[in-house]
């Protein structure tokens, strides 16, 4: 995901790679064999997921808990809701997985 300095994503080319300034990027939220998943500075977020995954991602992340709050929740099928400053929901699945699989999914809250 390519943000901007406000958080709007960015559309990233060839072309235009090299200009892309890697330092909006602030609190890593994931990191998997295909894709990151940052929140960018400034920006407050809660994670929503089983109480296995959050023990996970805190041993693996070691997160700033002024920046991300996590809640257990029992896996849904969730929308994905982009508004200028307001609330975003990211849903990130494991890679080859679908809402419609059988494994757990990750929920990012992000203001």
């Amino acid at each position: 995901m390519f943000l901007d300095a406000f958080g709007a994503p960015k559309d990233i080319t060839p072309e235009n790679l090299h200009e892309y300034p890697y330092h909006l990027h602030s609190v890593m939220l994931l990191t998997s064999a295909d894709q990151e998943v940052f929140i960018p500075p400034r920006w407050h977020g809660a994670i929503y997921s089983t109480e296995e995954i959050l023990d996970g991602y805190r041993k693996r992340f070691k997160p700033d808990c002024t920046l991300l709050t996590f809640h257990a929740m029992e896996p849904y099928e969730p929308e994905l809701i982009c508004c200028e400053r307001c609330v975003v929901e990211i849903t990130v699945l494991p890679a080859g997985q679908t809402l419609y699989s059988s494994s757990d999914i990750v929920v990012f809250l992000v203001k």
